[in-house]
């Protein structure tokens, strides 16, 4: 098995011949509002083209250093 290219189940193992990979609905809640509004994307990550995956940890990435910047007064 290549780990590379093989797919895992949601147990961290190798499954055997299906290549569907179980989502979580919802993200849970990190308890701070604004942090929750930002990472908000990836409930809907799976819909999202291969392609476009950056640009949404991107934005996310700078929503949260942004969240970060803002809380260090």
């Amino acid at each position: 098995m290549d780990p590379m290219t093989d797919p895992i189940t949601s147990a961290g193992q190798p499954s055997q011949g299906s290549a569907v990979t179980q989502w979580p609905v919802s993200v849970a809640s990190t308890e701070d509002e604004s942090v929750d509004e930002i990472i908000e994307p990836l409930t809907s990550l799976p819909q999202v083209p291969v392609t476009e995956h950056a640009a949404v940890f991107t934005y996310m990435h700078d929503g949260l250093l942004a969240d970060l910047d803002a809380g260090a007064d």
